[in-house]
């Protein structure tokens, strides 16, 4: 992912002198790992090797989340897609009666 940022980056500065870029991604690509280390599997998140490119000064993240639905997702480009079934954590408001 940040490869094709940086990518992406690099061929807008040939176009324009302060390029900007909008990344849409789930919170937990876009979070800043250096909270909470890197993931079981070693590997730090989009969030963080932005921050530590282009300064946190220079970043804004709006995350998003997932409420129900499926996610389909893998470790690496043409390996096996995991599919995960996200059930939903928000709970109803209930409605006053007056």
């Amino acid at each position: 992912m940040k490869d094709v940022l940086m990518d992406l980056m690099q061929h807008h500065k040939s176009r324009v002198d302060n390029p900007k870029c909008v990344v849409w991604a789930h919170n937990s690509h876009l979070g800043d790992a250096r909270a909470r280390g890197p993931g079981p599997n070693g590997k730090l998140n989009l969030g963080q090797l932005v921050r530590e490119e282009f300064s946190i000064e220079d970043t804004l993240t709006i995350g998003f989340t997932t409420d129900t639905g499926t996610v389909s997702a893998s470790d690496h480009w043409g390996t096996c897609i995991d599919y995960l079934y996200e059930k939903s954590y928000i709970s109803p408001i209930p409605s006053r009666r007056r």
